[in-house]
């Protein structure tokens, strides 16, 4: 458990890998997660590596495409570097899953909620469009009903 002024830093360390399927969409990150001892700390006590999963649904609004990433969890969990000490990371996997699904998995949500604009399909007098996951690609198309 975290003491009132421990720090959690979460960032990611390059844009996440998104895979579509046939009515899916999978997304992998990697993810740096440092744990700092107190507010004032500017090394970390330690920091761990996650290989992360998310689902996501792709949906419109409009004519613009959103997505919504649907829960998240670690595939992986390595120790990048400890001043503690080493320590098996995996351990603490249940906690890191909390605090990406409580943390990082908003903020992500709260960066995509603009959504992409889409404006071809008014230009062609479209109101609504419609999108599929097919393998490898989006299938955008006019919504006729």
């Amino acid at each position: 458990q975290l003491e009132p002024t421990q720090i959690v830093k979460i960032f990611i360390l390059e844009p996440p890998d998104v895979t579509l399927k046939a009515g899916s969409v999978s997304i992998a990150q990697l993810i740096v997660f440092e744990v700092f001892a107190t507010n004032k700390a500017t090394r970390p006590l330690f920091t761990l590596g996650i290989e992360a999963s998310s689902e996501g649904q792709f949906y419109t609004k409009g004519n613009k495409l959103f997505l919504n990433l649907k829960g998240i969890s670690s595939n992986r969990i390595h120790l990048m570097n400890s001043a503690t000490g080493l320590f098996s990371p995996e351990l603490m996997g249940s906690v890191i899953n909390q605090i990406l699904f409580a943390v990082l998995l908003p903020d992500q949500n709260g960066l995509l909620r603009d959504g992409i604009s889409l404006p071809i399909f008014k230009n062609f007098g479209y109101d609504e469009i419609k999108v599929i996951p097919i393998e490898g690609a989006l299938c955008i198309t006019p919504s006729l009903f």
